[in-house]
């Protein structure tokens, strides 16, 4: 399997180009092994790995040498695979020409996705291989920043012959500011499945107050409050507020259900930031 690992620096702006720096260890059921193996940089701060499922629990984890670098770890359960026939289920994205996406996760569960069901990450072909017996499946891709889903796709099992399948998901470039000196704060919000975005216009944004401004600024910034309008999300939960670099802010994120998580943010000095890790412990309602 090809887990992937992700590499942040002390901003949390993903670390591209660090593969080399990267000491990495392999832990299956508690017992740790240093990792030798290929590192593969797959793009935006993500690195995949080459692992030989083994036992229950496993992860990936470790350090880099870049100064200030953190390396985000990789953890998963193995579930056996079960089933007669062998299948190859290909992740391409919705481009013109359709491109293999490498590092995502694919689980593939019953029709009415009430199993366990059996996962794994495409590999460096955008491929996870599997095997199921014949029948009606449900195979889902997780989203991620740069990929998303828009429905769980239907894989219908013939056998007993091999055979392959093709999952397409939706590419979505990340923001870029388009001041030089701003900054594209982002977040991608799903509902509770931790699948389904919540939908164009369902989720928000906004500024609440000016806490501080960047070193240097001899300009007083006016507190927007509630008279900011918010930023919505889009079709695939994702939403996004162009900031000015090096100020300090209280963002307001609102769901679905109403809920409204305030949050203190330092806009760091780069082109964009996904900020959904400061917004983490509370997760949308389920439709």
């Amino acid at each position: 399997m090809n887990p992937t690992i992700g590499v942040v620096d002390s901003s949390g702006q993903p670390l591209t180009g660090d593969a080399a720096n990267l000491t990495l260890s392999v832990i299956t059921d508690g017992v740790a092994a240093a990792y030798a193996g290929d590192i593969t940089e797959l793009g935006a701060g993500r690195y995949a790995v080459e692992v030989a499922e083994a036992g229950t629990l496993q992860s990936v984890t470790g350090v880099t040498s870049t100064e200030g670098g953190v390396v985000i770890p990789a953890s998963w359960h193995n579930v056996p695979n079960v089933g007669s026939v062998a299948l190859t289920l290909t992740v391409l994205d919705d481009q013109l020409v359709p491109l293999a996406v490498p590092g995502l996760k694919v689980t593939l569960q019953n029709s009415t996705q009430t199993d366990q069901g059996i996962y794994d990450w495409t590999d460096a072909l955008g491929q996870v291989h599997v095997s199921r017996d014949p029948g009606t499946y449900k195979a889902t891709v997780l989203t991620t920043p740069q990929y998303a889903q828009a429905a769980a796709a239907t894989v219908i099992v013939v056998g007993p012959a091999p055979e392959e399948h093709e999952i397409t998901v939706v590419y979505s470039a990340l923001p870029v500011a388009v001041n030089p000196t701003g900054c594209a704060c982002y977040m991608d919000m799903l509902n509770a499945d931790g699948l389904t975005p919540v939908g164009a216009g369902l989720g928000s944004l906004r500024v609440k107050q000016v806490i501080a401004r960047s070193a240097g600024d001899t300009l007083v910034w006016a507190d927007d409050k509630d008279n900011d309008a918010p930023r919505l999300t889009n079709a695939a939960g994702r939403v996004s507020i162009e900031l000015p670099q090096g100020r300090t802010f209280i963002l307001v994120a609102t769901w679905p259900d109403g809920r409204e998580e305030p949050r203190e943010i330092l806009v760091p000095v780069a082109a964009s930031k996904d900020i959904g890790q400061y917004f983490q412990p509370y997760t949308a309602a389920a439709p």
